[in-house]
């Protein structure tokens, strides 16, 4: 699968050099979708510059550097007891905690016999000069009024806790967390690079009705023709995958599945195997689509 990802790099590298934008995007995006690494990313962010799409090149970009700093190393154990010997052994700090004091007792102070003794004697209040009138309220300044009804307003802007971190990887891909921002611009002024975008998008979360519009879009809009190869490529393959009784049938189905596998489509592979698994068809037809599983995946995880 890795060798096939490698062979379709350096292919796009090569269609790069002879300036062969369209062929070097779907080589390039094929090695990138089915080995998601921070080179793949970089040489496909080199294609799109090099066609002229800035802002699909930024944006791997951002995928590539994303991909580097994923990138972890733990450090490796200790594998000989004379290793553990080895190490420096340093004594464990000792805090000292101080001892509770004993709270003082409180001794009134006598009061001396030169000191006059002062004695409160309450003045008597007339009955008839009360007024029997409710005290008045408090009126509120104008300006705690006004602050009183901001506060009771609520906010038209989205709360900050809930707005998209456009630096936080684990929220999906620059896509993802652009999505809402590229709605409002391909409202503005639609354009194919903008309309691919939402089509990666969509494609990632495994919309496809949505994906597929949007790589319609594409094809409707892009005036270079660059495009066009790589968007045909997937948009067959997801007809194929969403509407397989319509058209083709479980036969054709299981090829398509062995051609993915055996060009790297890994991802791609599995989804036609799995949509079989789901036909009402034959238990010969589920059985070879269970063994490609099994090839796909032969330790049973993904």
């Amino acid at each position: 699968m890795a060798s096939n990802s490698t062979g379709a790099n350096s292919a796009g590298q090569a269609a790069i050099r002879e300036r062969n934008y369209g062929t070097a995007l779907q080589l390039l995006r094929r090695a990138y979708r089915e080995n998601p690494s921070a080179e793949n990313a970089r040489w496909l962010a080199t294609a799109y510059e090099e066609a002229g799409y800035t802002q699909l090149a930024s944006l791997y970009r951002e995928l590539s550097q994303e991909h580097q700093k994923i990138q972890f190393q733990a450090p490796k154990p200790h594998n000989t007891l004379e290793q553990l010997k080895q190490l420096p052994t340093e004594a464990p700090e000792r805090k000292t905690i101080p001892l509770p004091q004993p709270i003082p007792r409180y001794t009134p102070s006598s009061p001396s016999s030169d000191q006059p003794i002062w004695v409160y004697k309450p003045t008597p209040v007339d009955p008839k000069s009360i007024s029997r009138q409710a005290p008045a309220r408090s009126q509120k300044p104008a300006e705690t009024a006004v602050a009183d009804e901001k506060s009771t307003e609520q906010p038209a802007y989205l709360p900050v806790q809930h707005a998209p971190n456009l630096s936080n990887p684990e929220q999906g891909s620059p896509f993802v967390r652009r999505l809402n921002q590229l709605h409002r611009q391909f409202k503005d002024h639609p354009t194919a690079e903008l309309a691919l975008q939402l089509a990666e998008a969509y494609d990632e979360q495994n919309n496809l009705k949505e994906a597929q519009r949007y790589y319609r879009e594409v094809l409707d809009l892009d005036q270079s023709l660059l495009l066009r190869p790589m968007v045909q490529e997937r948009l067959e393959e997801l007809r194929q995958i969403q509407n397989p009784t319509a058209e083709l049938s479980v036969q054709s189905l299981l090829k398509l599945a062995e051609k993915l596998e055996q060009e790297g489509e890994v991802a791609r592979a599995e989804q036609v195997y799995r949509k079989i698994l789901k036909m009402d068809t034959t238990l010969d037809a589920h059985a070879a689509a269970r063994k490609g599983l099994n090839r796909l995946y032969p330790d049973g995880k993904r």
